[in-house]
């Protein structure tokens, strides 16, 4: 089984029950999401990284991907804020596997986020969330 963990660093996001129509609209769309990341993710065995762009409704309108190796992945922020502002988007979601099943950031995570953060406000972007992606063992 493969499961998505919200790293809380950009937010928190994660799944539970919803009370408020809003809460319930998010609660779908990262339902739908999961699926879809479930996809990307699937049997690969070292980091991926996905930025998915997200217009003014929160719809996915594009994404970019970077390969990496067993334990990092880097990317390229300004390929990545064209590649955003061609599509109208007005956040990214930044989302990365952990091939290890170890749901905890990183240092370099942490670091890298905090860094996408702040490039997004620069440029007039919201960071929606960084989602650690990691398969689960179920027994």
């Amino acid at each position: 089984m493969v499961g998505l963990a919200n790293a809380g660093l950009a937010g928190d996001r994660g799944f539970r029950t919803s009370t408020t129509k809003a809460e319930r609209v998010e609660s779908d769309r990262l339902k739908r999401w999961s699926r879809w990341l479930t996809n990307l993710f699937r049997e690969i065995d070292h980091e991926r990284a996905y930025f998915l762009f997200l217009d003014q409704q929160g719809q996915v309108a594009g994404d970019v991907s970077f390969e990496g190796i067993q334990a990092e992945v880097g990317f390229d922020l300004p390929h990545i804020f064209r590649s955003a502002l061609r599509r109208n988007a007005v956040q990214i979601m930044m989302t990365h596997n952990h091939p290890s099943g170890d749901v905890q950031p990183s240092k370099q995570d942490i670091h890298a986020t905090r860094s996408f953060i702040i490039a997004c406000q620069v440029i007039g972007l919201r960071c929606y969330d960084h989602i650690i992606w990691v398969r689960i063992s179920v027994q």
